[in-house]
């Protein structure tokens, strides 16, 4: 068939290039011949549409479907950090209960220290009396020599002088011991104290960081709290609920990004998913929950 001049068809109309649909060509026609005015018309239909802020209504459920999907993971973010905050709540306040318990055990060998030296101090006493004790009894042995008659009596005496002797010699090597224990341990209580009085300024300076920190922790906190609470009211009621349950059965955990290898599978389960339920979770376009867990699935690009 012969072209005509203008490039068309017959009739002078466009020719179809290979391959493109007839009805196609005559709709273009069918345009054409209307001057263009149906394109005009849904350019403009579509400037409308941008301008008052709405949407077609196939296009308005699937922004509301990606608007919720976007809300969930931002709440999961947050009740994921809101997790963090709340384990630092719970945490400090221990380690400062552990800087407590490290005073007291400090102070407890001090104490300690001292209760020892008190003993000692009470034994010496105890000893020097039992060396004045021993004293006096040689002394009144030694009395004695001068009243005996017999020779007899006279070595008996001497005897129970030597005994005291001993005794006394005992006595002494062992106040002698007691003092040197006393010497030791006031040693070490002053070195006990020291380290006490130190160690103290340390931990009052660890309690006043972790203080602060617990008051920031509170803070932020309280304000994470406040944002959840509002991120929360903008989803669907039932939607909500259905997140609330999920993240109280799997301690935290309701919206997951499937993990990719050589199968790709739900993060939390790990059941593998078909390659259509992963190409949908992919378009982040609809709630999709997991067919074993129903955890929400999300994808990040």
């Amino acid at each position: 068939m012969l072209l005509n001049a203008g490039g068309g068809g017959p009739g002078g109309g466009p020719e179809a290039e290979p391959g493109q649909c007839p009805e196609r060509l005559s709709q273009h026609s069918a345009r054409k011949g209307r001057g263009g005015e149906a394109e005009v018309n849904d350019r403009r239909a579509g400037e409308a549409e941008t301008i008052n802020g709405t949407l077609p209504p196939d296009k308005q459920s699937e922004h509301a479907v990606n608007s919720d999907l976007a809300h969930l993971v931002d709440l999961q973010a947050l009740d994921t950090r809101l997790a963090g905050l709340e384990r630092e709540m719970e945490a400090i306040p221990a380690q400062i209960q552990a800087l407590h318990a490290e005073r007291d055990r400090a102070r407890q060998a001090v104490e300690a220290l001292k209760a020892q030296a008190e003993t000692v101090r009470k034994e010496i006493r105890a000893k020097e009396k039992d060396v004045e004790y021993s004293i006096s009894k040689r002394t009144k042995g030694e009395a004695k020599l001068y009243e005996v008659k017999t020779n007899k009596e006279y070595s008996a005496v001497l005897l129970e002088i030597e005994q005291i002797k001993q005794e006394k010699a005992q006595l002494e090597d062992q106040l002698l011991g007691l003092m040197e224990s006393q010497e030791r341990l006031a040693g070490e209580i002053r070195t006990a104290e020291a380290h006490l009085t130190g160690r103290e300024e340390e931990l009052r300076e660890k309690e006043a960081v972790l203080q602060s920190q617990l008051r920031e922790v509170e803070v932020t906190l309280g304000g994470a709290r406040s944002e959840r609470e509002a991120l929360a009211r903008e989803l669907p009621p039932s939607l909500a609920a259905q997140y609330q349950r999920l993240l109280a059965r799997y301690r935290g955990t309701a919206v997951v990004v499937p993990a990719q290898g050589e199968i790709e599978i739900c993060a939390g389960c790990h059941l593998s998913l078909t390659p259509q339920c992963f190409q949908e979770v992919r378009q982040n376009l609809q709630i999709i929950p997991c067919e074993r867990c129903g955890r929400i699935l999300y994808w990040v690009p």
